[in-house]
């Protein structure tokens, strides 16, 4: 279930070529947490294949949940990678880094006496 809707959200985005700069920025912001979900469904997909070593699991029913999984996954690697090729095409540098969380500044001067600049 989560992952059905997690495929219908990213599915209801429009193709990237059409959206907006700032949407642009935006879905390749969260598609960070895209795929931080996907690799919970992935890891709960896992855990369900080792639960299910030596009980009876319909293998249809297990054969399913890849597929969808698997679908799921496609479906976020290729918008992602429709949103990164518009935003370099644009020079938008959404995932780029600011200046401000990449420097490390000193700790500010408490003009007490003895302390050195």
């Amino acid at each position: 279930a989560r992952a059905e809707r997690l495929k219908e959200k990213v599915s209801s985005i429009a193709q990237a070529e059409t959206l907006s700069d700032q949407d642009v920025s935006e879905h390749l912001l969260e598609s960070e947490r895209w795929e931080s979900k996907l690799d919970e469904i992935d890891a709960s997909t896992v855990e369900f294949e080792k639960e299910s070593i030596g009980a009876y699991v319909d293998s249809t029913a297990v054969d399913c949940m890849k597929e969808v999984v698997k679908d799921v996954s496609d479906a976020i690697n290729l918008k992602i990678r429709d949103l990164k090729k518009v935003d370099a095409d644009r020079c938008l540098f959404s995932l780029s880094k600011s200046v401000n969380q990449l420097a490390i500044y000193p700790e500010a001067f408490s003009g007490e006496t003895g302390e050195n600049v």
